[in-house]
């Protein structure tokens, strides 16, 4: 226990800034199973709990989105068509 203790006071900043983006990735995976009109439910609902939720997703790491974002950089062009980008929608 006491090498435990140890490490953690040594290391403690390393493995959090390892952990977090994966607790948060997994946590994002998961919330993408539910629609649009499933968060505007659960938000009328828990506010608060939807707001803690819009927290957690917008300050971790999201995998979906980031191999989107190097599948683009890859191909050298974004995916929003003229028409979303007229509608002003991201």
């Amino acid at each position: 226990m006491e090498q435990l203790n140890a490490f953690w006071a040594q290391y403690h900043i390393l493995i959090l800034a390892l952990i977090w983006p994966i607790i948060s990735g997994i946590f994002n995976v998961a919330l993408r199973k539910k629609t649009a009109e499933e968060w505007v439910a659960y938000a009328d609902t828990n506010p608060r709990a939807h707001a803690l939720l819009k927290l957690v997703r917008a300050v971790g790491f999201d995998p979906v989105k980031a191999l989107k974002s190097f599948q683009q950089l890859a191909q050298g062009k974004a995916d929003e068509s003229k028409k979303t980008l007229k509608e002003g929608k991201p």
